[in-house]
């Protein structure tokens, strides 16, 4: 890399507010720069995903796992909506202290994933409907295909922290459309990720677009673009929100919950 490249990327780095330059001294990485890092990171463990893993899952286990995001969308949008306006003082300040566990979990290289199940869990708790809440929790558990899919999902690291700061910040603002709304795009975006995966075990290519059996890559997996056939770019991976939310924890049958 010449000279001149290098002092454009490096340039790009300080505009984005990633970097700070210290005169002759050199370069130091912001706040900014740091949580961009860290999940640069999570990302880049997510991209090392084999094709074996992805298989083994298999897609009709994939597609019940979108049917199960499905039904939790339309529980937890309105789970979030009640616990907006029913939670405890106490139970907004121990959503947020979950979520700034998960924070704290994510900067030293860990997966938040069990901060994410807990922090369902929570809502769930405080929306002061325990019907709404055992509903909840029966489609996170329900099923043996989703166990294993979330063993392997859970072997990998993801990120739905700014997600869940969104909604703490609208229940403890008390504006229930806001965390209605906050929750239904927080799956909708797990569902796309479940899309995106259907789509490359349909097309052949597992996470780190690499062959299945038999078969070669071609140029035509990708669009030159740094995107794959998925339109997600090439440091955005589905695995990012799935295995944060979706790792194993004890469910019922085995002291464990799924969430």
């Amino acid at each position: 890399m010449s000279q001149a490249t290098l002092g454009r990327a490096l340039r790009a780095l300080d505009e984005r507010r990633l970097t700070l330059k210290l005169s002759n001294k050199g370069r130091v990485l912001t706040p900014e720069g740091r949580s961009w890092l860290t999940e640069a990171r999570h990302r880049d463990q997510a991209q090392r995903w084999t094709e074996e893993t992805l298989l083994t899952v298999g897609q009709s286990t994939l597609a019940e796992l979108r049917q199960s995001m499905i039904a939790r969308r339309a529980i937890e949008g309105e789970i979030a909506r009640l616990a907006a306006e029913s939670a405890s003082p106490a139970q907004v300040q121990g959503l947020s202290r979950i979520v700034e566990e998960q924070g704290r979990e994510l900067q030293m290289g860990g997966r938040g994933a069990s901060q994410a199940v807990d922090f369902h869990l929570a809502v769930a708790q405080a929306c002061g409907n325990r019907f709404l809440a055992a509903a909840a929790n029966v489609v996170r558990t329900s099923s043996e295909a989703l166990e294993t899919l979330m063993y392997h999902l859970g072997a990998t690291v993801g990120v739905s922290h700014r997600e869940h700061l969104e909604l703490v910040s609208a229940i403890a603002a008390r504006n229930p459309r806001a965390a209605q709304d906050a929750m239904e795009r927080h799956l909708d975006e797990l569902i796309r990720d479940v899309d995106k995966l259907l789509a490359r075990l349909a097309n052949g290519v597992a996470m780190t677009g690499a062959p299945t059996a038999g078969r070669s890559t071609s140029h035509s997996e990708f669009n030159g673009s740094g995107n794959d056939r998925t339109g997600r770019p090439d440091d955005e991976e589905p695995a990012q929100h799935l295995a944060g939310e979706l790792a194993p924890v004890s469910s019922e049958k085995e002291g464990e919950h799924n969430g």
